[in-house]
């Protein structure tokens, strides 16, 4: 009876585990979105800037 009692902790420890370690990743890749969503935006910004700087010059 204790080693079936062993292997419900066990297992119950892994599936704990298991769900940590997937919020824990989840986690991850939503920040690595958002820095990336973030790139983005200022990747857009600076072109912006740069085409109005070279309208400026041109006019």
């Amino acid at each position: 009876m204790e080693t079936t009692e062993a292997w419900l902790y066990l297992s119950l420890e892994t599936v704990i585990g298991i769900i940590i370690l997937s919020i824990i990743g989840i986690i991850v890749i939503n920040i690595f979105k958002n820095i990336n969503q973030l790139y983005n935006y200022i990747e857009n910004d600076i072109k912006y800037i740069l085409n109005t700087t070279r309208l400026i010059i041109r006019i």
